[in-house]
């Protein structure tokens, strides 16, 4: 029988809460149908169903993870365990670029190519002949911003990885950019680590900046020109109100706040 986890075990929740919100949680449970003996047992509880792996983020606060689990076996393959959360420690003494806050931030910007609809006034591009308008996607240079973090904690980045990597940041969800970061700006590229000593993760994040957002445009194109029709496009380059559904907007990544990997 697989091992099942039963009620949070009366009395056995406790912590430390600071101005800067809760630095440390305790929360016992109780393991119950758990097989074996010895460190077998104690390992069997610690991979039940629905219980928080190490590692694990706490569901509803942010910033802590498991950090300990303490298994107490009481026998009838009954076991008490307590997880301590906490918040991951970010510097060590001999990692190179942690010292300090903890984190080293590089940033920079260079030119790449994209296909771009607009101009360099964002006004959407089209030529016209014989009283036919054309959209027009063209590749030009834009530059591009691009921001790293790295940094140490004590436990694997995968779970962190999956969560952010491929999602881009929420209003003020992104405090490692210089200034207030508008929302869906930077997309998170990747999240790696490295584990040389068995217990510490050098750790590196990569994020890339668009100006104006990270979503997508569509327009609607006559069948017979393969043109944006008459009237969608006003003189000034913008699109006619009444015609706001022509050309449409696309959110391409999901949203989240970055500020929680802190």
């Amino acid at each position: 029988m697989a091992p099942t986890l039963h009620d949070n075990l009366r009395g056995k929740v406790s912590g430390r809460k600071t101005r800067d919100g809760w630095q440390e949680l305790r929360i016992g449970h109780t393991i119950k149908g758990v097989e074996g003996s010895g460190p077998e047992l104690l390992d069997n509880a610690l991979q039940a169903s629905g219980l928080q792996r190490l590692g694990d983020l706490h569901p509803t606060i942010q910033g802590l993870v498991v950090d300990e689990a303490l298994p107490d076996a009481r026998g009838g393959g009954v076991v008490d365990v307590t997880l301590t959360y906490r918040r991951p420690e970010f510097t060590r003494p001999g990692l190179g670029h942690s010292t300090g806050a903890g984190k080293t931030v590089r940033v920079g910007t260079a030119l790449r190519s994209v296909q771009t609809n607009r101009d360099a006034n964002g006004k959407i591009m089209f030529v016209e002949y014989a009283g036919q308008k054309k959209g027009l996607t063209m590749s030009r240079l834009m530059p591009t911003s691009t921001l790293v973090v790295e940094w140490s904690q004590n436990h694997s980045p995968g779970l962190m990885s999956r969560k952010y990597v491929g999602k881009t940041n929420t209003a003020g969800g992104f405090d490692f950019a210089e200034g207030e970061a508008k929302e869906n700006t930077w997309l998170c590229m990747r999240i790696e680590g490295v584990c040389s000593d068995g217990e510490w993760w050098d750790c590196i994040g990569e994020w890339e900046y668009d100006e104006d957002d990270w979503d997508s445009e569509g327009a609607w194109l006559d069948a017979n020109h393969a043109c944006i029709p008459d009237g969608v496009i006003m003189a000034d380059g913008s699109v006619a109100p009444e015609h706001a559904d022509a050309v449409k907007t696309f959110k391409n990544y999901k949203r989240v706040n970055f500020n929680e990997i802190k």
